[in-house]
């Protein structure tokens, strides 16, 4: 009886003087005490580009920082697609989930998504752990991704005869203010300039030939 009272006393005392962070805390604590993520949606299907097989392509990019707004590194981000309809769509690797770490900044970016030029989808994005974690997802529409990207690929015809008759009308002003071009006699017009079209459909004005 006397060692087991002994050894109980001792017990007892290890108990007490064992630091606070040597007991494990309950996950409900654990969880509490873990960092708060937020997520900042960057930019929402940037990037566009025409792909093969007339597929489009843009990317998204999030940031993550905590509940003072200061960015954090190394935090793991997962995106999903999810409600794909009128086509199909795809991250880089080929599936419909990638999983990324932020950068020094907190910054991720989906990489290149690959989708039917008039689908729809939502990008659903998790950033963070099991005990703690954010959410946030990004709508995404194709058919206004693919609008931006023919926007840029050529000038229609009007916009064109602007460019022709803007430059032929400044080509005019420079020949009058020059005293004209034939000694006096009745002028010349000028010479019509040269309007090239690009292999991108880009239209440049060049001088008269």
């Amino acid at each position: 009886m006397k060692f087991s009272r002994e050894a109980l006393a001792a017990g007892l005392s290890f108990v007490l003087i064992l630091p606070a962070h040597a007991v494990p805390l309950p996950a409900e604590q654990q969880a509490a005490d873990a960092p708060k993520y937020k997520i900042e949606i960057l930019t929402a299907a940037g990037k566009a580009q025409k792909r093969r097989q007339g597929m489009v392509s843009s990317e998204s990019v999030v940031r993550v920082t905590d509940e003072n707004d200061t960015p954090v590194a190394g935090v793991t981000v997962s995106f999903l697609l999810t409600q794909i309809s009128n086509g199909k769509a795809s991250f880089i690797n080929g599936t419909g989930t990638n999983v990324l770490t932020t950068n020094a900044q907190g910054i991720v970016s989906t990489g290149p998504v690959t989708a039917s030029p008039q689908s729809t989808f939502n990008i659903a994005v998790n950033a963070g752990s099991s005990t703690q974690s954010a959410s946030a997802t990004i709508p995404v529409n194709m058919t206004a991704v693919s609008a931006g990207v023919a926007g840029g690929a050529g000038l229609s015809a009007a916009a064109l005869t602007l460019i022709v008759v803007g430059a032929a009308a400044a080509a005019g002003v420079a020949v009058a203010a020059s005293g004209g071009g034939n000694g006096g006699g009745t002028p010349t017009g000028p010479a019509a300039p040269v309007v090239r079209i690009g292999a991108g459909g880009g239209a440049t004005v060049g001088p008269p030939r």
